[in-house]
């Protein structure tokens, strides 16, 4: 018997539900990239997946059909893209591990030190210091 489950994508990504029955575990994986993906460029978004895991647009398409699965090459490629934390939650699922949060939060911290340091710089060229 095949395994059924249903997979939910984080309500940030507002993917909603989708159910699965073959190999469960492929399919949540490709269903949530496909989600995020769909979300973050609702044009072109096999052309964008291409562009982010190196691989053909032609291939991409079968992923977001759902017809073949990502290969390890290609999901880490997509994970170290700028868009990578977005893939990252949603093929955690809603139960996510403890050190995900203070992960999310570190990155949070961090991106606000850049935007900080960004408007002391135009801050300084404005007054002249």
């Amino acid at each position: 018997m095949k395994p059924n489950c249903t997979l939910t994508v984080p309500k940030a990504i507002e993917a909603g539900e989708a159910s699965c029955s073959k190999s469960c575990n492929s399919l949540q994986l490709i269903q949530s990239v496909g989600a995020v993906a769909r979300k973050l460029w609702p044009r072109k978004t096999a052309a964008e997946l291409a562009s982010r895991t190196g691989r053909s647009q032609r291939q991409c398409h079968y992923y977001l059909a759902r017809k073949f699965n990502l290969d390890a090459p290609a999901l880490v490629r997509l994970l170290r893209s700028r868009e990578g934390l977005a893939f990252l939650e949603a093929m955690l699922g809603d139960d996510k591990p403890e050190w995900f949060q203070d992960f999310k939060e570190n990155v949070e911290i961090r991106r606000l030190r850049r935007s900080q340091a960004e408007i002391r710089k135009r801050i300084e060229a404005f007054s002249g210091d």
